[in-house]
């Protein structure tokens, strides 16, 4: 598969890579999947951490998973372009959605153990 959406935190924490060359059709598919996995949340709210780091500028499309009433944190990661950190924020924080900015994986895994007490330890990293 082109695209590795995987559970980090088995039902808490959702691992995503955003890629901005997959085609539509694989970009829906990953939507649903991350959508899927939300709804599947054992919890009220599950976060997600994504890799940005093959993302050079931002690239708008609507992700309905953005608005699940279980989605907890969006954590980012990899993010290089001070353009896309302001406008990918602002956006979110207009529409109230908990996000954040970390370094890497693990400054993001560290985020959200702060952020979240109930969360156990990553199974994987």
């Amino acid at each position: 598969m082109p695209f590795t959406t995987h559970w980090v935190v088995n039902n808490r924490i959702i691992a995503d890579r955003i890629d901005h060359n997959l085609t539509p059709e694989l970009q829906l598919a990953q939507d649903k999947l991350i959508q899927s996995l939300l709804e599947q949340s054992e919890r009220p709210q599950s976060h997600i951490i994504l890799d940005c780091t093959n993302i050079t500028f931002p690239t708008f499309r609507k992700r309905d998973w953005v608005t699940n009433a279980h989605l907890g944190w969006i954590v980012f990661y990899g993010v290089t372009n001070p353009l896309f950190k302001i406008s990918v924020g602002l956006v979110l924080k207009i529409r109230g959605i908990r996000h954040h900015f970390a370094d890497n994986a693990d400054d993001a895994l560290k985020f959200l153990h702060e952020v979240d007490i109930s969360l156990p330890k990553a199974e994987t990293a």
